[in-house]
């Protein structure tokens, strides 16, 4: 007997288990979500937990395909892709700003600059590395 498969853009395929990019947006990885996923048969939801980290890999069993020889079927992992806006209105602006601060003053001075010559915002700091020296232009 031959078994002859196709190839589905949405999955990549190891064995019977498939894998599927969900993207989501920053406010969902870190408030969590319900998604809808493909599967072979139509739509999953899939609950993405608040505080998801990119690159995630969320496990939904018996989702993939059938195993040969064998019984059952394998997983549908869904690897969580977090995306992030490349441009914001001057609301969403504001709103990362004020979580900035908020972010700083709960870890107090972790995570802020120590240089008070480093660009606050808006900056760009290009990092070059020159003879096992830190150079920055």
């Amino acid at each position: 007997m031959t078994i002859r498969t196709r190839t589905d853009p949405r999955f990549t395929r190891v064995g019977a288990d498939l894998w599927h990019d969900l993207h989501i947006q920053v406010p969902d990885a870190t408030l969590g979500t319900i998604a809808a996923v493909p599967v072979l048969d139509g739509q999953a939801r899939v609950r993405v937990p608040p505080g998801t980290q990119p690159g995630t890999v969320l496990q939904i069993e018996g989702r993939g395909l059938p195993r040969y020889p064998g019984h059952g079927r394998g997983s549908l992992n869904v690897t969580v892709i977090v995306d992030i806006l490349q441009q914001l209105s001057p609301r969403q602006r504001q709103l990362y700003e004020q979580l900035r601060v908020e972010d700083a003053d709960r870890k107090g001075e972790m995570g802020r600059s120590r240089r008070p010559d480093a660009p606050r915002s808006g900056g760009r700091l290009k990092a070059l590395m020159h003879r096992g020296k830190r150079a920055e232009a």
